[in-house]
């Protein structure tokens, strides 16, 4: 999702603006990082806000960045998954 939301909020965006229970939001986890150290990592950021809609905020990471729309490639190698796992310098748990 995009932006820097709370555990709660990021939880009620993703039920559809429905508040979780407390229980739920206590072991949510939630984890950051920026489009462009994902774009410089060779990652495209795609917007896909579904059903959901455009204030749900949802993105996609994937891999590579060359026709990320039509050829995508869901198994990431190890080095892949590392450069990934980097962008994130911050998190919330």
């Amino acid at each position: 999702m995009r932006g820097r939301l709370t555990k709660a909020k990021a939880c009620a965006q993703r039920n559809r603006g429905v508040p979780a229970h407390p229980a739920d939001v206590e072991k949510a986890g939630i984890r950051y990082a920026m489009g462009g150290e994902l774009r410089e990592r060779g990652f495209a950021v795609i917007h896909t806000c579904g059903r959901k809609g455009e204030a749900y905020g949802h993105v996609s990471v994937v891999w590579p960045d060359t026709d990320p729309l039509d050829q995508p490639d869901p198994a990431w190698p190890g080095p892949v998954q590392e450069a990934f796992a980097s962008c994130f310098t911050e998190q919330e748990g």
